[in-house]
Formats: structure tokens, sequence, C-alpha cells
């Protein structure tokens, strides 16, 4: 194994959130993004991925500066964007579990 085991443990409990908690996309999206907020784009080991993780976070208004602030933009999203970001969170953790489990 050569990922991450943070980053991949972090996203898989918020796909997790995304898919089984309550309440709307935006929430659920929240749930997910205060799960792996805390991470790095360099704790992810390929540079495709560490792209994915910092656009997703700059896109999202959770850049390094206002991490206290997770999500604060997402009620602004309508729901078919949020449901476009909640994709994202789900293609990063496909590349980070690739990525963990992928033999070094």
């Amino acid at each position: 194994m050569t990922g991450n085991a943070q980053a991949y443990e972090l996203l898989m409990v918020g796909v997790g959130l995304l898919v089984a908690d309550t309440g709307t996309i935006q929430d659920r999206l929240r749930s997910a993004l205060l799960e792996f907020h805390e991470l790095e784009a360099s704790d992810f080991s390929s540079e495709e991925t560490r792209h994915k993780f910092a656009y997703l976070m700059k896109a999202l208004g959770v850049d390094n500066a206002g991490r206290d602030q997770v999500g604060a933009s997402l009620d602004r999203l309508s729901d078919d964007e949020a449901m476009q970001y909640a994709r994202r969170v789900y293609d990063l953790f496909l590349d980070t579990a690739r990525d963990y489990f992928r033999k070094g």
C-alpha cells in the first residue's frame, strides 16, 4: 500500500455521510467536508489527486485562510451544483483508494 491511510479513511467517512446522512445535499456535503477539511494537497500521493483536492477545496471556499468556516458557501449552491461537488468528492475518494491500495 502506497497511499495515505488518513486521507483514505477520512474521505471514506465523508463519502459515507454523503450517502447515508440526512438533510439536503448541501448539508450532507458540509458533513463530508467537515470530515476531511484538515487534509492538505500534500497528503495525496499523485499529482492528479492533489490537483483534484485543491480544486475542490478552493471551489467550495475551504482554503487555508478560512478552514474554520468550512462550507459557508454551500448554502448558496443549487441542488445540481451541490450534487456535482458531491460527485467530485466521490471521485477524489476513488482516486485516493486506488493510490492507497496500489502495491508499491
